[in-house]
């Protein structure tokens, strides 16, 4: 089944997912012009590699072997530790699964996007759940053990790009050559709020993994960062 949000809803529930983000539309609270400046002090970077990761990422690497499974190039990509399964997105209009163990493909999410597919992701709480978005304008939640789809996420008006989903709420993101962003209640399929502020197109989104900061890349040589604000679900 799908679902199609009008953005009206705006009852107790959604509004305590916001906090103080009402009604549609935040302001960002810092903007970056990428200028080619670059810090060289890594020691002091936050989120450094720790050194163990470090040593265990030398020595010679190799590919273990390659997935051919679609008609069309491949966009978007992602993978769930916990079910074993690579996720990937494709220009011909499918997601498939690919079991890592068995080297084979398991299942394929298709029939609901008429369009090519940019972008796929398990979601962070529940990774039996993930989302895809298309140039078809949509964005599509999917049940991955039923292969079925959850909600259909209709809100944007041009092709979306680019999404992520928090790290510890039911809460997806997504961005779209509509200059927006959209943050969705993915228990329920409905739009929270948009988050406007770029001057072009937004082809990418990212949660911090520890906050709810939201960072957003855009083709108007900006980064912007949000503070989405959002409470305990």
């Amino acid at each position: 089944s799908s679902s199609r949000s009008n953005g009206s809803r705006r009852d107790s529930n959604v509004e305590e997912k916001l906090g103080s983000v009402s009604s549609g539309e935040s302001e960002h609270l810092y903007s970056h012009q990428q200028n080619g400046e670059h810090n060289n002090n890594k020691a002091d970077a936050v989120g450094a590699c720790p050194d163990y990761i470090r040593e265990n990422c030398k020595g010679n690497w190799h590919m273990e072997y390659e997935i051919s499974v679609h008609q069309g190039p491949v966009h978007g990509i992602s993978v769930s530790s916990s079910l074993g399964l690579v996720a990937s997105a494709s220009w011909d209009k499918t997601c498939k699964l690919f079991d890592v163990d068995r080297k084979v493909t398991v299942g394929e999410l298709s029939g609901v996007h008429d369009k090519g597919l940019y972008g796929v992701q398990f979601m962070k709480t529940n990774p039996e759940v993930l989302a895809t978005v298309s140039s078809d304008h949509t964005a599509v939640i999917w049940n991955v053990p039923n292969r079925s789809c959850l909600f259909t996420l209709e809100e944007h008006t041009d092709e979306v790009n680019g999404l992520s989903f928090h790290a510890s709420q039911d809460i997806l993101a997504t961005a779209s050559d509509d200059r927006s962003i959209i943050l969705w209640d993915v228990a329920v399929g409905e739009k929270l709020s948009t988050l406007l502020g770029h001057r072009n197109s937004v082809y990418g989104v990212c949660f911090s993994p520890v906050s709810s900061l939201l960072a957003s890349a855009s083709f108007d040589w900006y980064t912007k960062l949000w503070d989405t604000r959002i409470n305990t679900v």
